[in-house]
């Protein structure tokens, strides 16, 4: 069963959707664009799945019309697909006029065909124009051997939001460690981002400042 989230009036926070059980995923297959998000996502018990097997993002709030949504994950699992070793070559949660939090749950890993993951190279995972918050989650992924995975956050120069932040993956060698964050280092504002007005989900059977946080290995 699909819906449509196009009712909540611009300017003001919006109601959040807590999400608790169940499978969530945003299954469109008209389109491969970014998806759209209106009230703030919580998942505290939820499976979510952006698109099975390919890359996608999905948009929370917006800039114009200002929906002022937050993204909060601190218990379920997130399914993420990785098919580019390129900072945007993984699924992806766009939030555009709230902060970001992840801090618990669990991150499963799904290599699409062909890929392999490039030591040291950093995937986002979520983007928060007012910050992130990042701890403690499990990552399960592909075992490779004397490599594994950490999180971090990294600063975004973003002019119109100075709070501007990401929460990346990070394939690291090692069979073991936490990972922090990025230091002093930035991020470019991509050139372009594909939107949509408004999201067609389907849904079955069912802030914080700049904190090095971390994560753990899977």
């Amino acid at each position: 069963m699909g819906y449509t989230l196009t009712s909540f009036p611009s300017g003001l926070p919006t109601n959040p959707v807590n999400l608790t059980g169940g499978t969530l995923e945003f299954n469109n297959p008209l389109s491969t664009a970014a998806q759209s998000w209106q009230p703030s996502f919580i998942n505290t018990g939820s499976k979510l799945v952006l698109t099975q097997n390919a890359l996608r993002q999905v948009v929370v709030g917006s800039v114009s019309p200002a929906y002022l949504s937050d993204f909060s994950m601190t218990g379920g699992s997130w399914d993420i697909d990785l098919g580019l070793n390129t900072v945007l070559g993984a699924d992806w949660f766009n939030v555009q006029n709230g902060t970001g939090s992840l801090t618990g749950g669990t991150l499963n890993l799904n290599f699409l065909s062909g890929f392999t993951p490039t030591l040291n190279q950093v995937y986002r995972i979520l983007r928060a124009a007012k910050g992130t918050t990042l701890g403690a989650v499990t990552i399960n992924a592909p075992a490779s051997p004397g490599f594994h995975w950490v999180l971090q956050e990294a600063p975004i120069t973003n002019a119109s939001f100075p709070l501007d932040e990401e929460i990346q993956l990070k394939y690291v060698a090692g069979g073991s460690g936490f990972g922090g964050g990025l230091g002093s280092s930035a991020v470019p504002e991509p050139s372009s981002v594909a939107l949509v007005v408004c999201a067609v989900v389907g849904f079955f059977s069912a802030r914080g400042r700049r904190t090095r946080a971390t994560t753990q290995q899977y």
